[in-house]
């Protein structure tokens, strides 16, 4: 290609020169000597275009080969990559072969194992029915005992009383209040005749007061077990309106409780007159 372009570029040249050569001279021999040698150069400029195309001829009969080792390149490695795959796959098969074959004999395992299991408690069972028919004799024994237990620890355990009304308005410092209308009093622990409450049981009690105070009075009330005052509270209302105190303890058997005027305004304080549940002295055992 190399050697066309410089021979093209030669006879540009010529033609070139040749009409600059023309344009200054008319001489007829000139010319044919110009014509002889311009054909001269296209009979070569001939013989250089056939030298090329038989050049690209052999070079597409090379490409043509190119491209037949290509295709036989690719066909062998066509048939190569699938015989690697079909190895590949085979092997995959024969190892799920095999892990299957691991799991089938464990599967096996677990059924003989649990068939195993069932006719141990098949036995089991036959053994123990005899067994559950006297536990159950005897728990439904127990349970009658218990029930019967329960309910006479409960007739026992049910301790409360109600009090009502007073004796008289007013009370002296430190004197115990007596309430001595009983409405109820189940284990007999309060006694009307001095307002004191013994427990029957040990256990927690809870106890309330009310007490209709008259307006414009000031006094301290406290509820006591044994000498020591557990609940205390100052009322001093300025209307007349009924008060309340409550209080929960733990206490033991034969403790006394009772409600006890603390301080006073030295006058009378109670309305003593009119509904008697104005003024009440109450308790309960919890447990």
């Amino acid at each position: 290609m190399m050697e066309i372009g410089v021979r093209f570029k030669l006879v540009i040249a010529f033609i070139v020169l040749n009409r600059a050569y023309v344009w200054s001279s008319n001489d007829n021999n000139d010319i044919s000597i110009r014509l002889t040698v311009l054909e001269d150069m296209l009979t070569e400029m001939e013989s250089i275009v056939r030298e090329t195309g038989v050049k690209v001829q052999k070079a597409g009969d090379k490409v043509q080969d190119t491209e037949e080792l290509l295709k036989r390149d690719f066909s062998r490695l066509e048939y190569s990559t699938e015989r690697k795959t079909r190895k590949h796959f085979r092997r995959i098969m024969k190892e799920v072969r095999k892990e299957l074959k691991h799991d089938s004999n464990l599967l096996n395992e677990m059924i003989h194992s649990i068939e195993q299991i069932n006719l141990r408690m098949v036995d089991n069972q036959t053994t123990d029915l005899t067994d559950t028919d006297d536990g159950l004799e005897r728990m439904n024994h127990q349970v009658e005992t218990n029930v019967h237990q329960d309910i006479a620890h409960t007739e026992e355990s049910r301790i409360l009383f109600k009090a009502v009304t007073l004796n008289k308005r007013r009370y002296s410092d430190g004197e115990t209040i007596i309430f001595p209308d009983v409405i109820t009093n189940t284990g007999d622990g309060y006694n009307p005749r001095n307002g004191l409450f013994v427990t029957p049981l040990a256990g927690t009690y809870y106890f309330t007061v009310q007490l209709y105070i008259l307006k414009g009075r000031a006094l301290d009330i406290g509820i006591y077990v044994n000498d020591e005052c557990i609940a205390w509270v100052r009322l001093s209302p300025r209307e007349d309106s009924c008060e309340n105190l409550a209080v929960v303890a733990n206490l033991n058997l034969g403790d006394v409780v009772y409600v006890k005027q603390i301080l006073t305004s030295l006058s009378d304080s109670y309305k003593v007159d009119s509904n008697k549940f104005f003024n009440t002295f109450s308790g309960v055992y919890i447990r």
